[in-house]
């Protein structure tokens, strides 16, 4: 009854206004111990909430790399890590990572790829999430013939582990890169389809297709290979990244495929349909240059496929890809439109790179992924048209990885936008990656970031080659154990509105943002709150310098401006809002490039 009570309370918090914010997750940043952390997807979770129908949880899904600096047990293995925080972005719900056994102490290595809802209508239904385990040397868990086998995870709603299993396809090395929740139901019972790659031997790579029950049990597994050259059907090299399912159940699965010789043939994009059972409807591959790859779908709101990726057509040097974004025919694969989004910016051009998208409201999408500026990786957004045409590219904090993304619709409260997953290089220590998780509006804004850069589009034409497949059926599950370790967060930035002083302001390094102003927010108060004439800020233990004091309406206008020397210690300043009118605004505090965020009622 009080854990019940507890989440009911914050979700009448959650509910009360929209919220932008942006939060980094690491092992502790107290000590500090971290870890390179990085989000590889993430959702809106709509189903695990209790009688809060407007109400979810912001949901991220990633791994948690070793650190052989620390300590036994911070550097045994690599971690399935999971995240879930409230609407307004500031009540942490569970930041926690799990590792994975068979027998004893013998920890494998675990990656966290993809996540799915489960809905028990309760409100306590939790999740699913797939990725991998590999052996580790490190703790002599080398029992997995293929040296990487599926890992299959059951969770509850806090993120806890209900369940394990790692999934071999026929001693393959096998790795699971998406699950989503499935429409066919089965004897009763709900399930999800996953996809990824199997490895057998050094020779060629197969797709894989599975759909199973909640705790992991398989219905049915099938390989897939789309062999250019005819014939075997069984040499290629191909990877299915990501699939979605139409609303009768038919299966769409990207991905890419290379034929052996790995380089002979180049890489193409790959997209097949499949039978709620797996057989093949149609498979082509997709060319227009020596690397064209799929990595994203969603079955869109007009009834096509939606897919994002990337490809070296008209990329040059030092430009290495461009985004790409193609919509397909679900009938036959046939290519309705196509597209690529160059980042440009000036007579700049960088590259970039599609993971995950997204369609809004107005049949427009967003394209996630990394764009490389002066030698430097950066998170990076495109919205597009619905037929593909950039609108807007968005660009925000410097990240150590250039790839692991995941983004979602944000749809079910006022002041809609996006939940964007990624990572973002640490602020204390620029080697390490953190998890990175942020809520932006329809335009790309988010806290302390409004950027908004020009589109810049280049026709593609892109050659569709029908393919043949072989497929079989097949899949053994074995139980894991676990072991859960805790989390710490980092509030980057929390704000009601956006705020960024009525201009459009460059995306910040994440390396020139201090955590020593960030990271305290609770030794600022601020009272009384509502007020009706005077606020007092009382300031402790804060960075010495000149602060410059931003009263801001909910229209972003600017009402009142002060400045203030601190120095450390004890400190208190006051804020007339008398003549103000009635209403909600937002302080906001700066030093320097620190910048943190209140908001102030005035009755």
């Amino acid at each position: 009854m009080k854990k019940l009570l507890t989440i009911c309370c914050l979700f009448f918090l959650n509910a009360l206004q929209a919220q932008y914010f942006q939060q980094r997750y690491n092992l502790n940043y107290a000590v500090p111990k971290l870890r390179d952390e990085r989000f590889n997807s993430g959702l809106i979770s709509r189903v695990n909430y209790i009688n809060f129908s407007q109400n979810f949880y912001n949901v991220g899904i990633g791994t948690s790399y070793n650190n052989p600096a620390l300590p036994v047990p911070d550097n045994t293995c690599d971690r399935l890590r999971f995240t879930s925080i409230g609407t307004l972005g500031l009540t942490l719900f569970s930041n926690v990572a799990h590792q994975f056994a068979s027998i004893g102490n013998r920890w494998y290595n675990a990656s966290g790829n993809s996540i799915a809802e489960v809905d028990n209508k309760q409100g306590t239904g939790g999740y699913v999430a797939v990725g991998a385990v590999t052996n580790n040397p490190l703790t002599e868990a080398t029992g997995i013939a293929g040296t990487s086998d599926i890992l299959f995870t059951r969770l509850d709603d806090l993120g806890n582990v209900i369940s394990a299993r790692r999934i071999d396809l026929d001693q393959s090395t096998d790795i699971a890169w998406c699950i989503r929740k499935s429409v066919v139901v089965v004897n009763g019972q709900p399930t999800w389809i996953m996809c990824g790659q199997s490895q057998r031997g050094n020779a060629f790579t197969d797709c894989f297709v599975a759909r199973v029950l909640v705790d992991g049990t398989i219905l049915w597994a099938r390989r897939y290979n789309f062999d250019p050259g005819g014939g075997q059907f069984n040499s290629a090299v191909c990877i299915a990244k990501q699939l979605c399912e139409g609303p009768t159940g038919l299966i769409y699965v990207v991905g890419t495929m290379q034929d052996n010789p790995v380089g002979a043939n180049g890489i193409d994009g790959l997209a097949f349909a499949l039978t709620q059972n797996g057989g093949v409807i149609w498979s082509s591959t997709y060319n227009a240059f020596t690397d064209d790859e799929f990595q994203a779908v969603r079955f869109s709101a007009t009834g096509t496929l939606a897919i994002g990726g990337f490809t070296n057509f008209a990329a040059v040097a030092p430009v290495t890809s461009h985004m790409l974004f193609a919509q397909l025919n679900i009938a036959n694969g046939a290519v309705i439109s196509q597209n690529i989004l160059r980042a440009v910016n000036g007579a700049n051009i960088y590259s970039s790179r599609c993971y995950d998208l997204v369609q809004v409201p107005g049949n427009q999408y967003y394209l996630a992924g990394p764009v490389v500026i002066n030698n430097g990786i950066y998170e990076m957004m495109y919205r597009t048209t619905q037929a593909g045409l950039g609108l807007n590219w968005y660009r925000y904090n410097r990240m150590n990885y250039n790839v692991g993304f995941g983004i979602d619709n944000q749809d079910l409260i006022p002041g809609d936008g996006l939940a964007y997953f990624s990572s973002e290089r640490d602020s204390l220590n620029p080697t390490f990656s953190d998890s990175h998780m942020m809520r932006t509006d329809y335009n790309g804004r988010t806290c302390n970031i409004c950027p908004g850069i020009l589109p810049s589009n280049t026709p593609i034409f892109l050659s569709q080659a029908i393919r043949n497949n072989r497929n079989n059926p097949t899949g053994t599950a074995l139980p894991l154990v676990w072991a859960s370790f805790n989390y710490s967060n980092s509030n980057t930035c929390n704000d009601a509105a956006i705020i960024c002083n009525g201009i459009v302001a460059a995306a910040p390094n994440s390396e020139n943002i201090s955590s020593k102003v960030l990271n305290n927010n609770r030794d600022i108060k601020l009272y009384p709150n509502p007020a009706r004439s005077i606020v007092t800020l009382e300031f402790n233990n804060q960075l010495a310098g000149e602060y410059n004091f931003t009263l801001v309406n909910t229209e972003g206008k600017i009402v009142l401006q002060k400045n203030k020397v601190y120095n450390n210690g004890f400190s208190i300043s006051t804020i007339d809002v008398a003549t103000l009118p009635t209403g909600i605004y937002l302080l906001q505090i700066k030093n320097g490039e620190n910048i943190i965020t209140k908001k102030v009622v005035k009755q």
